[in-house]
């Protein structure tokens, strides 16, 4: 049995356990603060070291996209179209954060409330309401760890403990609030999803985190602190992108250093790497775009910051659905993308990110070599693309892209 099947196996028991079998049950929250200022306000007495910084109150954040887009997105998955959200920083002297390390992330005053705004819970990746957080159908409660001083919390679910675009769009931009905030300096221990993969270990570095004070939140699924430090969730209880996150990850990994790369303007992103959602046939597709120039590129064997230059080099970006496309918000105003989908698995994330960043974003709704039975499972298919309505849109891209060049060289 390999690592990937016993991880999963494991944690597919706890699962089974902590739904089912009652231990420790004090632990469980017994009621709901609904807002972090709720919280402050009900312990200020009693809790001096407890407060609620606002750091972005009131942020409005819209998606914009086409209606033919927009129709093609299965119903369970359609964002909203514009949401508004208060970003903040909250302390909780004595507090807990308790997980299942799957869809329920359970922030805990020491009167045993949930704090609602600082925590999350879903399912089919949509957030659900506090009073549906897992945590309260939760039987089973180890002991928490106990650490002393200052504990902040980047977790962020399931996503960010492997995949590299929730760790980038949904963990890192927590640290941005907590800088914001004025209390990065007073943190001695940062509990992240996960701390294995290099593009974790080398953004926390690049950030300034010292690997002798992280917390792997796999590791540790209850922990307590003399004080929790947790934040809003960067897409806030949506999939909508805020500027804010781009802009901060622009602003940390865009260095003078990333962008004098020397990497081709044209690039394929390939997903030989993973086991779900290829391109079928997709030598033929790399066969086609090689005869425009274009260079594929597989991201899994890159170090963090190249995939960065990558795409801040890039002029036009060629790739199915996936992870990789969250490097978008690292290229240059104007980069042209076409994006691969099957049709049934159509999300706006690149389109959200591509709109944020001021690129020229196109897509193809290709086909399913085999037909999933079931909606929810089109996302793990390979998807057939027509190469000549590939053929098409290439040309017409690289059009729009040589006028453009040949009008800045003009200037």
């Amino acid at each position: 049995m390999n690592k990937a099947i016993r991880t999963k196996f494991k944690r597919k028991c706890l699962e089974i356990i902590g739904r089912n079998i009652p231990y420790n049950t004090f632990y469980r929250p017994r009621n709901i603060y609904f807002t972090s200022k709720d919280f402050v306000s009900a312990v200020a007495e009693n809790e001096k070291s407890s407060a609620c910084i606002d750091v972005y109150p009131n942020v409005i954040s819209t998606l914009t996209i086409s209606e033919e887009f927009y129709d093609a997105i299965l119903d369970i998955f359609k964002p909203s179209l514009k949401v508004k959200t208060t970003y903040l920083v909250t302390c909780i002297e004595n507090g807990r954060i308790f997980t299942d390390h799957k869809t329920s992330i359970a922030v805990i005053s020491q009167d045993n409330h949930l704090i609602a705004d600082v925590s999350f819970s879903y399912n089919y990746g949509k957030v659900v309401k506090p009073e549906d957080n897992t945590v309260f159908s939760q039987k089973f409660f180890r002991e928490p760890v106990k650490y002393k001083g200052v504990v902040f919390s980047m977790l962020a679910g399931l996503g960010a403990v492997h995949n590299y675009g929730h760790w980038l769009i949904d963990a890192l931009p927590r640290i941005h609030l907590l800088k914001k905030s004025g209390l990065f300096d007073k943190v001695d221990w940062f509990l992240v999803p996960n701390y294995e993969h290099d593009f974790q270990k080398d953004s926390l570095r690049r950030l300034g985190i010292d690997a002798a004070k992280i917390i792997r939140g796999d590791k540790q699924l209850h922990i307590q602190a003399d004080l929790i430090i947790a934040s809003t969730a960067p897409r806030g209880i949506d999939s909508i992108m805020p500027v804010w996150p781009c802009q901060f990850l622009r602003d940390t990994f865009l260095t003078q250093q990333t962008l004098q790369s020397h990497y081709p303007p044209l690039i394929y992103i390939t997903r030989k790497d993973s086991k779900i959602r290829n391109v079928a046939d997709e030598d033929q597709v790399i066969a086609l775009l090689k005869g425009y120039g274009f260079v594929p590129f597989t991201l899994s064997r890159l170090p963090f910051i190249e995939k960065v230059k990558l795409f801040a080099s890039a002029q036009v970006i060629v790739s199915a659905a996936g992870a990789a496309m969250t490097n978008l918000i690292f290229c240059k105003k104007g980069t042209k993308v076409l994006e691969l989908f099957g049709k049934g698995f159509v999300h706006a994330e690149s389109y959200d990110k591509a709109n944020k960043v001021g690129l020229d974003y196109y897509y193809i709704l290709g086909k399913y070599g085999e037909e999933p039975k079931k909606s929810l499972l089109k996302q793990r298919f390979d998807v057939v693309i027509d190469l000549n309505v590939l053929k098409v849109m290439i040309e017409n891209i690289l059009t729009a892209y040589e006028q453009e060049h040949t009008q800045e060289q003009q200037l």
